[in-house]
């Protein structure tokens, strides 16, 4: 096998290993979600992060380089501050009293 070879397969492989990381991550959310609205923002949450991903992955492919590396920065900014409200939302809805 030549060096592309190798590229392909490495491609390949990362595509797999990240669909199946997504699939267990949703799946033990959910699993350990206590309610119904805690579901609903598991799902929720999980197409918005989809919908990022796709996003990043067309800023990658679409602009010039090196101008495509430049997508990680509103990705990882957009990434931190979601995860943080999420985790907010998820919290007053175990804890009602407290918000």
């Amino acid at each position: 096998m030549d060096d592309s070879s190798w590229a392909y397969v490495g491609g390949g492989l990362g595509v797999v290993l990240g669909l199946a990381g997504s699939y267990f991550g949703v799946r033990a959310s959910l699993k350990h979600a206590k309610s119904d609205e805690e579901r609903r923002l598991v799902w929720r949450f999980s197409a918005a992060i989809l919908f990022m991903i796709g996003l990043l992955m067309a800023g990658l492919l679409l602009l010039p380089p090196p101008y495509n590396w430049l997508s990680w920065i509103p990705y990882a900014f957009v990434l931190v501050v979601s995860i943080r409200y999420a985790n907010n939302l998820q919290a007053k809805l175990r804890n009602p009293a407290e918000s």
